[in-house]
């Protein structure tokens, strides 16, 4: 169901950027915000830091004040996270992701150059990689995520000429982490229940 999502809305983003009635282009930002535990194991803090990056396309149909927004960009993050357990002592982890983000937006022009949007997005993982020095559990770290998952977003956008800025919000829903791994090593030195939330800031230039 998540493949097939992904799969219309690039397809859906392909035939808008054909129609010459319909605004197109790239877009390139920023992320900033948190990676948050849910299900607090062994020491781990609720909340670590994210940053990132991200660069991709962007296609508007009007509908009358309403508008249609698809966008395919790819991502990259890092996050880290810490814990103090017992058992294992001060643990840092880095973690870096590498995905392709494709929102699906649904907007409201206020003004002529100010609007509103929020939609569901799907995430496909293309790389994970996790390095703690305190151990070595980069090979597997790949495999322990999710290769697919849900979110959505919800912000605000201003239009000047052919340059576009957006400010969103965005959270995953569910466990980042794939629920049946079940390597035990590796379950000992990384998080369940992990959820991403970030500010997400872009500025995107028209055809």
């Amino acid at each position: 169901m998540k493949k097939l999502f992904l799969i219309v809305a690039l397809c859906g983003l392909g035939g808008f950027a054909k129609a010459q009635s319909v605004e197109h282009g790239l877009k390139f930002g920023a992320n900033l915000g948190t990676a948050s535990v849910n299900e607090i194991r062994e020491g781990w803090e609720s909340d670590g830091i994210t940053a990132g990056i991200h660069a991709g396309l962007f296609a508007k149909l009007g509908l009358g004040p309403l508008y249609l927004q698809p966008e395919a960009y790819y991502t990259f993050t890092k996050a880290r996270l810490s814990r103090n357990s017992t058992q294992y002592g001060t643990q840092d982890l880095q973690m870096d992701f590498h995905r392709l983000d494709v929102p699906v937006l649904v907007g409201f022009q206020i003004l002529s150059n100010l609007r509103v949007n929020a939609g569901p997005f799907g995430s496909v993982l293309i790389d994970a990689n996790a390095e703690s020095p305190q151990e070595t559990i980069e090979d597997q770290a790949n495999d322990y995520y999710n290769r697919a998952t849900w979110g959505w977003q919800a912000g605000l956008g201003m239009d000047f000429r052919s340059l576009t800025f957006d400010a969103r919000y965005e959270t995953t829903v569910g466990d980042l982490s794939d629920q049946d791994f079940r390597d035990p090593n590796l379950l000992n030195h990384m998080p369940r229940g992990q959820q991403q939330r970030q500010i997400v800031v872009s500025i995107g230039v028209k055809f």
